[in-house]
């Protein structure tokens, strides 16, 4: 049943993922073409680099080997994670919702209102959000197993092991998905039966143990400047206008993250009128989706919406207790009613959702045509003239856009891909942005 629920939410994620990305808004998945100043740092990473005492180390490896595998088998990765990541979300909340096989049109409705989110595109087009996908992969790998270890009678170790490998994986991503793991277990932790409590306070221990030891191997150690609390942009700021102001930016600022927050409001009413789950695991699912919101508002000087997918899955995937509605449990509305109004309901709201946020998400999609449009016929520039250039100790680029290969980074990216060992001198126009990102180049050059 874990796989195959898993396989049928893959699927139709991917055939909505093509018609709203693709078809629609006229999107370029595989394009792969490299844009963003950390898209460029990134692939310039490799192995022979590597350190285990290293931030974040499992995010390191894994960028180290796709990046190995060049741009297109990398940005094609990025897509297979994000979708990977939404099917684990929506098979985990059948199951911890007890929700038997949901209907298409609620699978549908919470695929369209995830992928239709405008900032989706970013998880396509930037490589610097894989340490965001891969502690959520790992994160929800993790509350996935230990939820089936602590569901079942008889104790499954082997799940219980993998829960305990994938967050030890996810922590050594990135921190976000600690606090979900920690308050799954707490939430089992009290439970009635005797030996599902003695399983989920085991974990509780073992979870808490390795944040404990991360945090201060990662914070105290090796002074991660994420876990710092002070340094900038990562500066805590913990005064209730300034969270409330960060959580509204991530939570409504959009079109697309208002459609979200409804969806997971009108969920989680019609669940508890209807007395669809236990009512004590639909008001667990809201403390999920908040402790993965909390984080990100303490700190409004780092805001980027991009973020939001690790909550906005939770959110859109909620709406798949109504199968629990439709099958007639709790509430005095007569059935027949039930199963034709509400889905034609959210017929009706499915192209609404594709449309208000198409905007938006056009607009993203197209700056990026532009944006890689100039890098392709730069890159395609250099490789033409490579052996010219590498006859030179030093090459002087003119009129170089601050989104370019030589922005930002090292060139560490133009040794590995063009065998460019040259040092650059790049002439920019004299805007802030980027004299920026020429001096971080010039300073990691010093």
């Amino acid at each position: 049943m874990y796989h195959s629920s898993f396989l049928r939410f893959t699927g139709i994620l991917w055939i909505v993922f093509f018609i709203i990305q693709v078809l629609i808004a006229n999107g370029h998945p595989f394009a792969a073409v490299p844009v963003q100043m950390d898209d460029y740092q990134v692939l310039g990473y490799t192995l022979s680099h590597f350190k285990w005492s290293a931030i974040r180390p499992v995010t390191y490896v894994v960028m180290s080997c796709l990046s190995a595998c060049g741009s297109k088998a990398y940005f094609i990765a990025m897509s297979l994670m994000t979708i990977a990541y939404i099917a684990l979300v929506f098979s985990f909340l059948v199951e911890f919702l007890e929700v038997k096989r949901p209907r298409l049109i609620l699978v549908l409705f919470a695929a369209v209102c995830t992928i239709s989110w405008e900032y989706f595109c970013w998880y396509y087009q930037y490589t610097g959000i894989v340490a965001n996908m891969l502690s959520g992969l790992f994160g929800v790998g993790a509350m996935y197993s230990f939820l089936r270890s602590f569901n079942q009678a008889n104790w499954h170790k082997g799940a219980f092991i993998a829960g305990v490998f994938l967050t030890l994986l996810s922590l050594s991503s990135k921190e976000d998905f600690f606090l979900p793991i920690f308050l799954l277990c707490l939430y089992f932790a009290g439970a009635k039966n005797q030996s599902v409590k003695g399983r989920a306070r085991l974990a509780l221990c073992l979870v808490l143990f390795l944040g404990v030891c991360i945090f201060v191997e990662q914070r105290l150690v090796l002074n991660s400047v994420f876990l710092s609390g002070q340094a900038f942009p990562y500066r805590i700021v913990t005064s209730w206008h300034s969270i409330l102001k960060t959580a509204w930016n991530y939570l409504g600022s959009t079109p697309g993250s208002l459609i979200t927050l409804a969806v997971q409001i009108a969920s989680f009413g019609l669940g508890l009128f209807f007395r669809t789950s236990s009512w004590s695991r639909l008001v667990f699912l809201q403390i999920l989706i908040i402790s993965l919101v909390a984080p990100f508002t303490l700190l409004p000087n780092h805001i980027y919406q991009y973020y939001s997918l690790n909550w906005i899955a939770w959110q859109c995937g909620s709406c798949l207790v109504l199968e629990n509605v439709l099958e007639g449990h709790g509430g005095a509305m007569p059935l027949q009613i039930r199963q034709w109004f509400l889905p034609s309901i959210l017929l009706l709201l499915l192209p609404a959702v594709v449309w208000l946020t198409n905007e938006q998400r056009s607009f993203f999609i197209e700056r990026y045509a532009q944006w890689s449009g100039i890098n392709k016929r730069t890159l395609r520039t250099l490789k033409t003239n490579r052996d010219l250039l590498a006859k030179y100790q030093a090459v002087a680029v003119i009129g170089a856009p601050v989104i370019s290969a030589w922005a930002g980074n090292d060139g560490s990216f133009l040794e590995r891909f063009y065998d460019l060992h040259c040092r650059w001198v790049v002439f920019i126009t004299s805007s802030a942005t980027q004299r920026m990102a020429i001096l971080r180049y010039m300073i990691k050059q010093s």
